[in-house]
């Protein structure tokens, strides 16, 4: 009788076996269903690349000194992915996916919408694991996710664009919830400009201005000296270039010069910080030499005549005013057979052969 019991418990465990081995899913796995992601965003506040000739601490350019560094939670996202069930694969997307149900190809992307991470966590949206594969032992779906903060189009003071997307793509499994991270950089270029030392001992009433494709920035500098001679952080599309213009009046002699549009950087990198430095070339030079992306770039300057419609102008410069004129002349650029008088007086009445070079 023992012995009888021993075989038909051995009888048993063979047919159990047997049963196991025809199941094309473990008991404890599941053959579909859906997973969630509760996903985590964080901006990265340290620019990528600093180029500049400036000092070492330029290396560590923290953006948080500049703008308000925005929240996680406040950022667009976009899921996207696909999974196979019963031999057919599926595209699947969010915001645009049904929160209820995967959504098929008929109707993913059929219409925009944004929303953040904040109403993605909040709604928790059921994301569709697809059929378990045995051989390859894992469910059939793949998913990234990308997020964005700004508008990359949007350029000026505080216009900073982020962007950031899963290093490579996950999967969820029914009845779990996805742990997914992404670490948002800077994605659109920025800028400062300065003007340098000798400039600002040369020019008074300064602007300059830096154009882009569709935009351009003024810094005026009217104070003698200039109470900030940098300007503020600016941010603008990246891939473009750059143009420098501006105009300023000599300090020496009052007279008007502009500095003529010239490119001075190419194809902006992202999620890099440009300083532009703009300098006089040296003592009694007639350029500027603007610095950018590590070259140097120089600017001829073109003196302006301050009334152009009047015959023979007024530029004190070339020391042709007629009547009283303002030219700047004078015993320091007339010779003494005329009557250019003390520095600054200019002709007196009809003599033209005065001809003062100034400064």
């Amino acid at each position: 009788m023992k012995r009888l019991l021993i075989s038909m418990l051995a009888v048993g465990l063979l047919a159990s076996a047997c049963s196991s081995d025809e199941d094309s899913i473990e008991p404890a796995i599941p053959e579909s269903g859906v997973g969630h992601i509760n996903l985590s965003c964080s901006a990265n506040p340290q620019i990528g690349e600093v180029i500049a000739r400036a000092e070492a601490s330029e290396d560590n350019f923290d953006l948080s000194e500049h703008i308000t560094i925005p929240e996680g939670t406040a950022f667009n996202l976009t899921i996207s992915g696909s999974y196979t069930k019963n031999g057919q694969l599926t595209n699947w997307l969010w915001p645009t996916a049904s929160t209820d149900e995967a959504q098929d190809d008929n109707n993913a992307g059929s219409t925009e919408v944004t929303k953040t991470v904040a109403e993605f966590n909040t709604e928790k949206p059921a994301i569709e694991a697809g059929a378990y594969d045995v051989n390859q032992g894992k469910y059939l779906n793949s998913y990234t996710a990308q997020v964005t903060y700004g508008d990359p189009e949007d350029e000026g003071e505080g216009k900073a664009y982020f962007a950031g997307a899963t290093s490579e793509a996950f999967s969820v499994y029914p009845g779990q919830t996805k742990q997914v991270g992404i670490t948002a950089s800077l994605a659109n270029s920025c800028f400062t400009l300065t003007a340098e030392e000798w400039l600002l001992k040369y020019y008074d009433n300064i602007e300059l201005t830096i154009h882009t494709a569709n935009n351009e920035f003024t810094f005026a500098l009217n104070e003698t000296p200039p109470s900030s001679p940098s300007s503020p952080l600016i941010f603008v599309k990246s891939g473009q270039q750059l143009s420098f213009s501006g105009k300023a009046v000599k300090s020496q002699t009052g007279t008007s010069v502009e500095f003529p549009k010239t490119t001075i950087g190419e194809n902006l990198a992202p999620d890099t910080h440009y300083a532009i430095n703009v300098n006089h070339d040296s003592a009694g030079g007639a350029n500027l030499i603007i610095t950018f992306d590590d070259t140097f770039t120089v600017v001829s300057v073109v003196d302006v005549e301050l009334n152009p419609d009047v015959s023979g102008g007024d530029n004190p410069d070339d020391g042709s005013g007629e009547g009283s004129g303002e030219g700047s002349g004078g015993s320091e650029g007339g010779d003494s057979g005329n009557t250019g008088g003390t520095e600054g007086s200019g002709g007196t009445g009809d003599d033209t052969t005065n001809t003062p070079e100034g400064n």
